[in-house]
Formats: C-alpha cells, sequence, structure tokens
C-alpha cells in the first residue's frame, strides 16, 4: 500500500453545506486524551463527521484551551504545556451553516512526583455494561517500587451521570452510555495527589480490529509501532496495542459504533486506514456488538527530520521551550512542531520528503526565519530527502522587550516554581483589566515576561504565598515602577514572597455533635475585590483552609440537609463575628454546629401515562424573600428538597417535553398553594402529575458546560426568546448537560442560558440583547449544537436582591439583571414570575445594576 498522493481541490455549494449540518454529529479530536509534562507539546487533529461516519469538508476549526493557564495552542492545533499542572481540556470547535459543533480531547499536564510518590488507582481502565459494578483500589507506589497504604482516600467519579462510587472505591454503572474517569484523591505530606481509572459504560463492548503495520519500503514487519482505534459516536472513548515482532496488533472490546483507525512509528510517516494522510481522509469502520474485523493493515513510509538548537545572540546561551516549526510554502497550514529541550535542542520528525521553512520563537526574544532572516521571503528552505535527518538548524534569537527575574520563599531563599507574575499598565484602573502579560515561573524560579517597551506595576503570586508587588510592598499603590525599553530585558525584577496563613475547625451536628461529613466551608476576605477560598470536612467533620492571606475573614458554613450558619453561629452575614488572620499562622477552633433544616418531598409523574419522570426539576421558592432550592427527581419519580428553613413555600415541578406546574395542580405562581414547613420535620405527599407538551414545531438543542472545567451543567435554564412578542421557550438541562426546546413556531429567536453561581450568556458569548446571535427558525427545523460555556462568577458573602416591573406596575419575568463593577460585569439573576430577582455571592464593592429584556 504506497502512500497515496492527495489533490485538495473542493468545490462546494450552500446545498452541500446545509446537508453536511443537518447530518454532522460531532467533532473528532485526536489524540483524545494526553499527558504531557510542562513545556512539552502534542499536535491536535479535529475533523467534523456527519452521522453516517462521513468527514464534512470545506470547514475549519479553532482551537482553545481550558483553563486557559494549562498551555498555549497554535491556529492549526499544536498544544504546548505551560509550567503548571493540572488538568484542562484542548477544544476544537467548528461553524457549519451557522451552527457550531465542538469536540474536545482531555488534557494533563503532570505535577513533578512528591518524593516520587504517585497515586495508582486499579485497574487502570475497564468496560461495563449499565448497572455492573467494579471494584477499585488505589495505592501509593514510590519510584524505588515500595507500595505505601494512602490514608484519607476519597473517591470521585467525572462526570457525575459515570455512576456512583462508595467510600471503599465500589463503583456501579449509570444507566446511559458514557466515558469517563473514577479519581481517587489522598494527601501526602500536605500535598493532594490525584490517580484516575478510564471508564466506559457500554452494552456489548466486545467488538474486535486486528491488522498488521509494516515497512511500506520492503513489507517487513514493523515491531513497536503504536495502533489507536478511536470512536467517532458520541462516547470519547479510544484504545491502543503496540504490533508484535510480526507486525501484528489487537485491539479488543470495542463497543459497537464507528471507528477510525491510526498507526505510527518512530522514523515513519503516520497513517489513518485506508493509507490516508490525516483525519479527513480516514475511512472509518463500522463495528457491531461481537464484530471482528481483521486485515485494517497499514504500510508505514519513512519519514525525514531536522533538528538543531535555539541560543540567544547576546551570549549563546540555549534557550529552553523555545517553539520551533516547519512548514511546506505551498502549504503553509500544514506544519510541525517541535520545542526545545534544556539544551535548547529540538528535533521536528516524521516530515515527508520535500523543502521547508522553519521558523523559531520564545518569549522574550524576537523570533526569525532560517537562517538568520527576518521574513518569510528572505528565509532560507531546508530540504529534507527520505529518511534523512537534516542538522544544524541552529537559531540565535535577538533580545526582545522583557522582564525577568526570580521568585523565591523570603523565609528559605529557596526558589518558587510556578508562581505567576502579572504586568500591569501602570496608569490602569480596575481589577485586572489592565493586565497586559502574564508568565509562570521555571523550576528555578525564574521568568521572562514579554511585554512592549513602557512603564508597568509587576505583582508576583503563589500558592501558599502572599501576593506581591515590586518592590517588596503588598499595596498596588505603593508598588516601584518598572521602567522596559526597546530590545532590552529589564532584568533583576525580582519577588520574595511571604508565606500565608489558614483558618482550620470541624462541623457537627447540633443535637448529637455527630461530624457533617462533605460540608462546604468558605472563607471571604473582607475588602473590595478581596478573593474567597473553600473545603470540605473530612470523615471526622474537620477542614483546613490554606492559602489565605492576613486580613479579616467571614466564614460559612453549609451541608445537605442542615442550615446555612456564619461564624459564630450566625444565621446571616450582617450578624457573622469576622475572623482574623495573622501573616503566616493558622487560626484552629473556628467550629460549626448546624441544626438540620425541613424537607419538601413527594413524585413527579406523567398526567398521560402515569409513569414516573425521572431527572424532573422540582423547585421550592420562599414566599418570604429571594431563597429557592432545587432538586431532581430519581428514576421512581421521587424526590426530596431539603435544608430549608422553617417557613412557606411555592413548589414548582417542570421536566423536558412537559408542561411545567406547581403545587397543587395549577399553571401559575400565583395560583400556588403554599407549603408549611417546620424544621427540621419532613413535609411529604407534595405530588406532581405533569401534563405533556404538544411536540409540533422546529426545535433547538445544544449541551452546557462550565467554561473552567469543561464539565457537563445539570439544572441550567435555557431560553429561547422570540425578537418579536411572542412565547417565550425554556427547558432544564440534564446530567449531561443538553437541553431541547421544543415546539417553536417559525422565527427568529435570542437563546440564552442561566444557572446561580454563574454569568449568563447569550448565544455566542454575549451579554446583552444586542449582541446575541440570532437564530432563524422554519417550520419543521431541528438546530442542534447550540452550546454554551458559562463562566463562573466571583463569590463573596453579600447579596442584592430587588424587584422588576414594567411602566404599568406589571411583575416583569426573565429579565437579565446584570452586576458591573465599573465595565466588568461580575454577577448576573433572572428575573421570576414575581418579578423578583437576587444577585447572590457577591464579592465586597460598589456596583452598577442593571435589568435588560429584549422588548
Amino acid at each position: 500500500m504506497a502512500r497515496k498522493m492527495y489533490a485538495r481541490v473542493l468545490l462546494l455549494t450552500v446545498a452541500l453545506l446545509l446537508a453536511g449540518a443537518a447530518l454532522a454529529q460531532q467533532v473528532v479530536v485526536r489524540p483524545h486524551q494526553v499527558t504531557l509534562q510542562p513545556g512539552q507539546g502534542q499536535q491536535f487533529e479535529a475533523q467534523l463527521f456527519d452521522r453516517a461516519g462521513r468527514p464534512v469538508r470545506g470547514v475549519t476549526c479553532t482551537w482553545s484551551v481550558e483553563p486557559s493557564f494549562l498551555g498555549t495552542v497554535t491556529r492549526d492545533g499544536y498544544f504546548i504545556a505551560g509550567p503548571e499542572p493540572g488538568p484542562g481540556r484542548v477544544t476544537a470547535s467548528v461553524v457549519l451553516a451557522g451552527v457550531q459543533y465542538r469536540g474536545s480531547a482531555d488534557v494533563v499536564v503532570a505535577e513533578a512526583r512528591l518524593s516520587g510518590k504517585q497515586l495508582l488507582v486499579e485497574p487502570a481502565e475497564v468496560v461495563l455494561a449499565p448497572g455492573q459494578s467494579q471494584q477499585f483500589t488505589a495505592r501509593l507506589m514510590t519510584s524505588r517500587g515500595v507500595t505505601i497504604v494512602p490514608t484519607e482516600l476519597r473517591w470521585e467519579v467525572v462526570p457525575t451521570s459515570l455512576g456512583t462510587i462508595a467510600s471503599d472505591g465500589l463503583f456501579t454503572a449509570g444507566t446511559v452510555a458514557i466515558a469517563g474517569q473514577v479519581i481517587a484523591q489522598a494527601t501526602v505530606d500536605g500535598r493532594l495527589l490525584r490517580g484516575a481509572a478510564r471508564v466506559l459504560v457500554s452494552q456489548g463492548a466486545n467488538g474486535l480490529i486486528t491488522g498488521l503495520v509494516v515497512d511500506a519500503r520492503d513489507g517487513s514487519a514493523l515491531a513497536g509501532a503504536l495502533v489507536t482505534v478511536q470512536c467517532l459516536g458520541p462516547l470519547p472513548w479510544a484504545r491502543h496495542d503496540t504490533t508484535d515482532a510480526d507486525g501484528s496488533y489487537a485491539v479488543p472490546v470495542l463497543a459497537p459504533g464507528m471507528y477510525v483507525v491510526h498507526a505510527c512509528a518512530p522514523g515513519f510517516l503516520p497513517e489513518y486506514y485506508d493509507d490516508a494522510p490525516s483525519l479527513r481522509e480516514a475511512t472509518p469502520i463500522s463495528i457491531a456488538a461481537g464484530d471482528t474485523i481483521r486485515g485494517i493493515d497499514f504500510a508505514l513510509a519513512p519519514g525525514g527530520a531536522i533538528g538543531g538548537m535555539v541560543a540567544a545572540e547576546a551570549d549563546s546561551l540555549p534557550l529552553p521551550g523555545a517553539h520551533v516549526q516547519a512548514y511546506s510554502p505551498a502549504f503553509p497550514n500544514v506544519r510541525y512542531h517541535a520545542v526545545t529541550d534544556k539544551g535548547g535542542l529540538y528535533i521536528i520528525g516524521s516530515l515527508p520528503r520535500g523543502s521547508y521553512v522553519v521558523e523559531a520563537s520564545a518569549a522574550g526574544y524576537k523570533g526569525e526565519f532560517y537562517a538568520d532572516a527576518a521574513s518569510l521571503r528572505s528565509a532560507t528552505l531546508v530540504e529534507v530527502a527520505g529518511s534523512d535527518t537534516t542538522l544544524g538548524i541552529d537559531f540565535f534569537l535577538a533580545t526582545s522587550s522583557a522582564i525577568t527575574g526570580c521568585v523565591v520563599d523570603e523565609v528559605t531563599g529557596a526558589p518558587i516554581p510556578l508562581a505567576q507574575v502579572c504586568a500591569h499598565a501602570v496608569d490602569g484602573v480596575g481589577r485586572d483589566r489592565d493586565r497586559v502579560a502574564t508568565a509562570r515561573t521555571d523550576s528555578s524560579g525564574c521568568y521572562a515576561l514579554p511585554v512592549r517597551p513602557g512603564t508597568y506595576q509587576v505583582m508576583a503570586r503563589a500558592d501558599g504565598y502572599a501576593d506581591e508587588w515590586y518592590d517588596g510592598v503588598s499595596d498596588r499603590r505603593l508598588a516601584t515602577p518598572v521602567v522596559v525599553v526597546a530590545d532590552q530585558h529589564t532584568s533583576g525584577i525580582d519577588f520574595r514572597l511571604s508565606a500565608v496563613s489558614a483558618i482550620a475547625g470541624r462541623v457537627t451536628d447540633e443535637t448529637g455533635g455527630v461530624p457533617i461529613v462533605g460540608a462546604l466551608v468558605t472563607a471571604y476576605q473582607e475588602g473590595p475585590g478581596a478573593r474567597c477560598s473553600s473545603a470540605r470536612t473530612s470523615e471526622d467533620g474537620s477542614y483546613f483552609i490554606g492559602n489565605l492571606q492576613p486580613g479579616n475573614y467571614l466564614v460559612r458554613a453549609a451541608a445537605p440537609d442542615y442550615l446555612a450558619e456564619w461564624y459564630k453561629e450566625a444565621e446571616c452575614v450582617r450578624d457573622a463575628t469576622p475572623v482574623a488572620v495573622a501573616a503566616a499562622d493558622t487560626v484552629q477552633g473556628v467550629d460549626f454546629t448546624l441544626k438540620r433544616g425541613g424537607s419538601i418531598t413527594g413524585s413527579v409523574r406523567s398526567q398521560r401515562t402515569g409513569q414516573p419522570i425521572a431527572g424532573a426539576r422540582v423547585e421550592v421558592f420562599s414566599t418570604a424573600g429571594p431563597f429557592s432550592r432545587v432538586a431532581f427527581a430519581d428514576s421512581e419519580g421521587t424526590y426530596a428538597v431539603v435544608g430549608l428553613p422553617s417557613g412557606s413555600y411555592l413548589v414548582c415541578a417542570s421536566a423536558r417535553d412537559h408542561v411545567p406546574v406547581y403545587y397543587d395542580g395549577v399553571l401559575t405562581r400565583i395560583q400556588a398553594t403554599p407549603v408549611t414547613v417546620n424544621a427540621p420535620e419532613e413535609t411529604s405527599g407534595i405530588d406532581f402529575l405533569l401534563p405533556s407538551r404538544l411536540l409540533d414545531g422546529a426545535t433547538i438543542a445544544g449541551r452546557v458546560t462550565d467554561e473552567r472545567t469543561g464539565e457537563p451543567l445539570r439544572g441550567v435554564r435555557v431560553f429561547a426568546t422570540p425578537v418579536r412578542p411572542g412565547q417565550v421557550y425554556t427547558d432544564l438541562t440534564d446530567g449531561e448537560g443538553s437541553y431541547v426546546l421544543t415546539g417553536l413556531r417559525p422565527g427568529v429567536y435570542i437563546v440564552w442560558a442561566f444557572k446561580t453561581g454563574y454569568l449568563a450568556e447569550f448565544y455566542q458569548d454575549a451579554h446583552s440583547w444586542l449582541e446575541a446571535t440570532r437564530i432563524t427558525v422554519a417550520a419543521g427545523d431541528s438546530i442542534r449544537g447550540i452550546d454554551f460555556a458559562l463562566r463562573p462568577q466571583e463569590r463573596g458573602p453579600f447579596m442584592v436582591t430587588g424587584a422588576i416591573a414594567s411602566k404599568e406596575g406589571q411583575p416583569v419575568a426573565g429579565a437579565m439583571v446584570l452586576a458591573r463593577r465599573g465595565e466588568e460585569l461580575v454577577a448576573t439573576a433572572v428575573s421570576d414570575e414575581n418579578g423578583q430577582y437576587a444577585l447572590d455571592e457577591l464579592p465586597e464593592g460598589s456596583y452598577t445594576v442593571c435589568a435588560i429584556f429584549p422588548i
């Protein structure tokens, strides 16, 4: 199978694009999961496929990284890991016929092992049928292979719809086909270690793909080649195998679906089946339950390589972490990348025969083309022939404007790696809005911060330390300005950070003194723009909130089934006792004894069939003020809203494809029958029968995720508001973050999403009606991919409440309320049927509050 030559001549029509949009299923990103060391790079590919497994051609994708500090990604999908460890996602977005499709790959920037220890979860990978159980265990392994039994082991399932896990690691799969992780956490020597196992929940995952990988030149077997089989469907699942001495491989335990197969080996050009150089040309393979697909073979052609060194022109010292890329002048969008190692060396492998432009760049230095060229026009092309490696392609980069220095511990003088250094415009105003550049320190505690010539105020921060402005002050107003001139490094901008403080205590039941496990304790620092920190209680009810700066804190404890409490024994923030925290001090004994709240319980069923409605949302509203709670019905349709103070409540149940109903069987809030709660008693029998909603008309569907973590958000209210006066359509996201707005009449709509604790958002990424992207709906349309990634709002201890009315004095429901600090959006809320709203968890400060409505 000789490698084919592809002429990419593409003729598209609007009709074809619309057909692709109607059939489009998802964006596939490959590889779907990687672990990298800080500074390492990884090339990602993405392709939009339709429901038949065919690639949708003529579309391009944009790339992003969440969270942004995890690293950077180029326009063609090359990700460079940043210095800070942690999990995140690289996401590819494609817009086709006005519909956005997204696909993601999980990325972990690996943390340096603590004294050689790592947390391992076993088994590392498992496939389960819905409802099936698996016992997971975790162990600490040292670099010498010594096993240590971890203490205070905690288990977590991501996403939550994957299943449930007990405190002993016994996992039970959920009821839907999904892929995810079982995560174990343990605290070792004061630091948190994490380990994870991959889990696929699917029925009939017993398919098999086998084949051979050979050298295209002579047909000889290629041992050690990596073959990856990746699913094209909604399951983000891939499996691997390495070829044996005879070049054979076998990838088992495959769920029914469509797959692409990829093979690669050192020194050879990677390839997709069948003889395709990219994901776009790959031939998908369909697998049914129990299928064995044989003969998925590869003949890999040898590839060449380019290597060299990147150093500073001023002193010839090597530049680690420099970015080098090579590409053909004829196809500049197809690029090959590398990042230099500690010695400034790089090598770009798996290059097809040809002539290449090579360019290098590094923080604090001017990028250039080979050889010593300032522009592409004057660059010297580098020839690659067959399997040859062309060495000596070196770069000596000229200095550009930058700030450099080191960050160390004030007491020990030890370097602080991964500290964040920020440069702010010297005449800027507002929290972080004038920040112009950031950088992270390397393992030696040093940094290089590229900026334009000018005057800056520079700040350093790190976990466990107090923020510091240059030169040695905590108040920005006292900061020493840093002057940067053209093509020079302003060096010696060093910081000596002081260790910060902590608050610790216990949370127990007021009646019996029993520890409350999993209670959330939050410390809000007093002062405008101050940050908050949280921790959850362990099995003995204890908690520890570290990384606190000196100051006064308002501390709150909350737990399911209980009434929240402020320190000391205060029901509201205005009665709270502040906790004074000194520098490098741990304040012990900040304890809480929580009272059990009351509860409202009942069931939600279909009026038409009498069957329970799993996942139905039940929301209670206090008749005395802006207090509400939400719960979701289980598979039997039963629900329990817990942790309620004594009082009178209105209760509403809603579910997809059903009409919302208030207790007792009415459609509007004004007609609702109040429900009395006497804490800690249960008010039972608050049952609902929901009428079915007519499903005629068009459909808008999508998914809502957390912008920071990428995890699906459940219980998000999504609205489709017509531009002209008319019916507003709404739905709630399920456990997968999915929503479906049904029965829409033809027209133009503005779609937006809201959840308490997040900033409300219009499609796409807009925060006003005027900026929102309109969606035109025709009769019978099924519009998908209207997705949202909501940003968590800043958190604080305060609340602003009010009501919205029309000029005639009538309450306005569904208006968006915005709280801004200067030009910065801090919090949002939505008015209810009484026109009331609550901007909850606001930080201390002055705000401009406004309400907006489309008509």
